[in-house]
């Protein structure tokens, strides 16, 4: 969409270039002119305007996707590193990230505190656990 709307952008412009100098020159009225130049030069504005919203857009999807990347990242390193870690840094890490633990009679529901946007990973096809199936309640 933003390669469009700079490409739309350019084209607007070399319209507008050649344009002027047939008004310089005598070859088109004032009149004419406006006619032709004004409903152009709104087109300009308008993609002036939404050019640097594309742009932060695609930027801030950028840092989205570069900060789910960290995060995945962090979460596989201490899947690995979980069993050597102390009971009181593994108790403090479930607090940090759980809003809520309820125990019912066949079923565990864990509330998460942050819910990670999706994310297409290589395993994005395969079935993954939800809060019902992640923990069994011994029998």
């Amino acid at each position: 969409m933003l390669k469009s709307l700079r490409s739309d952008y350019i084209k607007l412009q070399k319209k507008v270039e050649e344009w002027v100098p047939l008004r310089v020159g005598g070859e088109l009225s004032k009149v004419d002119f406006a006619t032709i130049y004004k409903p152009v030069e709104l087109q300009l504005r308008q993609i002036e305007d939404q050019l640097p919203e594309l742009e932060a857009e695609i930027d801030f999807l950028k840092i989205q996707s570069i900060s789910n990347d960290t995060i995945i990242q962090d979460a596989k390193d201490l899947y690995a590193r979980w069993p050597e870690l102390p009971f009181e840094e593994k108790r403090s890490i479930i607090e940090t990230i759980t809003e809520r633990i309820v125990v019912d009679v066949d079923t565990i529901n864990i509330s998460l505190s942050y819910l990670p946007t999706p994310h297409l990973s290589p395993n994005a096809g395969k079935r993954q656990r939800n809060s019902k199936d992640a923990f069994r309640p011994a029998a």
